[in-house]
């Protein structure tokens, strides 16, 4: 058995040992005795979870609050941090998206710029053909 567990076992020992004593006490209200009380309330206050009990019971929901702020603070900004991040990355991709379009556009139009160089090359040769044909009817 673990160390952790021995404890374990222990704690519900004493609770279920303290319950005993109060129901020996409580089966007979009409006689109390108050020799047998002041065990009892000696092991309730040994007891730390008891006592760490009353005394987190004792707090006000001001001290709580004050307590569990900054673990709400920290994990709100966690929060927005987590979100940014996930805009971050979203925002990323479609740039990413966007870059591929646009090397997409810039071979096509490099494509089309070649073409239209070439159809022009074509053009002034025939142009060139003509002229010199022309040329050759003056002379």
């Amino acid at each position: 058995m673990t160390s952790s567990s021995e404890g374990t076992e222990k704690q519900f020992l004493k609770n279920e040992s303290v319950m005993k004593l109060v129901e020996s006490l409580l089966e007979n209200e009409d006689s109390l005795n108050f020799g047998s009380l002041l065990p009892m309330a000696n092991k309730l206050i040994k007891d730390e979870t008891l006592m760490e009990l009353v005394g987190d019971i004792g707090k006000s929901t001001d001290e709580l609050k004050e307590e569990q702020d900054p673990y709400l603070q920290e994990d709100h900004k966690l929060y927005v941090l987590q979100k940014q991040l996930e805009d971050m990355k979203k925002e990323l991709t479609l740039t990413k998206q966007e870059l591929a379009d646009l090397k997409k556009q810039d071979t096509s139009i490099f494509g089309l710029g070649i073409k239209v160089i070439h159809a022009a090359s074509q053009d002034l040769k025939k142009g060139v053909n003509i002229l010199t044909g022309f040329g050759k009817l003056l002379k």
